[in-house]
């Protein structure tokens, strides 16, 4: 079947657009200066994703378990820096029970894999721990194909 012919754009066709923003928005109704100012404020913070959070994490916790569910929903990664003494572990096991329908890698330093081992059991979040030692000597976790977190 014969392509159908492109169609054909000419300077005697073109006309001049009056407001370019009109031919793609669409006025609503007027409203105070203080609430378009509070809605772009909010607009310009991290997207946080509506799903509820474990019962176990702590409310100082759940603003950024739900960013990093959303990030990566939509990036396919995503990277928690929170202050040391956060929970950052408990957050990243909430996260990995949430995403995952297979069992998470999670990759830690050696001083730390029984403090992991001993939370994701406390928690009921199955996890494969590896070492940073174990993967720097080509150990890597055996049957993960799912979410992978990596401890600094």
């Amino acid at each position: 079947m014969p392509w159908a012919p492109a169609p054909s754009i000419i300077a005697e066709a073109l006309v001049e657009v009056p407001d370019a923003l009109l031919t793609i928005l669409r006025p609503g109704p007027l409203a105070p200066p203080a609430h378009i100012a509070a809605y772009l404020a909010r607009s310009l913070g991290p997207v946080e994703s509506p799903v509820k959070p474990p019962s176990w994490l702590l409310p100082c916790q759940q603003p950024s378990f739900r960013r990093l569910v959303a990030a990566i929903e939509r990036y396919r990664g995503a990277l928690l820096a929170d202050p040391v003494g956060s929970g950052k572990t408990f957050i990243a096991l909430a996260v990995a029970a949430q995403l995952n329908q297979t069992t998470p890698a999670c990759l830690v330093p050696a001083s730390l894999v029984s403090q992991w081992h001993a939370t994701a059991a406390r928690v009921g979040v199955p996890v494969e721990l590896c070492s940073h030692e174990q993967i720097s000597r080509g150990r890597l976790p055996r049957s993960t194909r799912g979410l992978v977190i990596v401890d600094e």
